[in-house]
């Protein structure tokens, strides 16, 4: 079920919106409950757009000191920033 996701559409709204989430509920459903197996798996997944986002996002920090957790909140920060 995991390998069903799809890359990251960052034209695309709605997917855009619901990408993460869409993510957190597979990995409920596969009991996925590993930070680092989260993250491994978003990363590898995401797609190259993604990628390189989540990567300008997190400058000067390594992708595995990072938690799922804050790479998700970044990505929504991002992408719906508050007004």
């Amino acid at each position: 079920m995991l390998n069903q996701i799809e890359a990251f559409q960052p034209l695309n709204g709605a997917s855009r919106e619901r990408y993460v989430e869409d993510l957190i509920f597979r990995f409920e459903a596969n009991d996925t409950t590993s930070t680092e197996k989260k993250r491994a798996i978003l990363m590898i997944l995401c797609g190259p757009y993604a990628y390189v986002m989540i990567r300008s996002l997190l400058t000067y920090r390594p992708l595995n000191e990072v938690t799922f957790k804050e790479i998700a909140s970044k990505i929504k920060e991002h992408l719906n920033p508050a007004t």
